[in-house]
């Protein structure tokens, strides 16, 4: 995040001072629904699937990602996923490796 404060510094030099500010980017998703929750925030109405859809797929990356982080942050997650469980998996393929 400094790199590209000083990118934005220098392109926008002159014309406007802003900063970015990145609270979670040093931390883990599930700190992230646990802020979120803390505020009440509406994780029904968010989304993080790649593939689209009117459901999660619960199978690429993010849904892989965000199913895990609910969990460990032991928050319920109202999301609906195509493959519910298949996170699990994914994540103890991952831990084996």
């Amino acid at each position: 995040t400094q790199s590209f404060d000083a990118m934005q510094g220098a392109a926008l030099d002159g014309y406007a001072d802003v900063r970015l500010y990145t609270p979670f980017v040093h931390r883990s998703k599930a700190d992230i629904v646990t802020e979120g929750a803390r505020v009440a925030t509406p994780f029904a109405d968010t989304w993080s699937c790649y593939k689209g859809g009117e459901n999660h797929c619960g199978r690429c990356g993010t849904c892989v990602e965000r199913r895990e982080a609910f969990d460990l942050a032991g928050v319920a997650d109202p999301t609906t996923y195509e493959d519910p469980d298949f996170w699990k998996a994914a994540v103890a393929a991952a831990e084996a490796n």
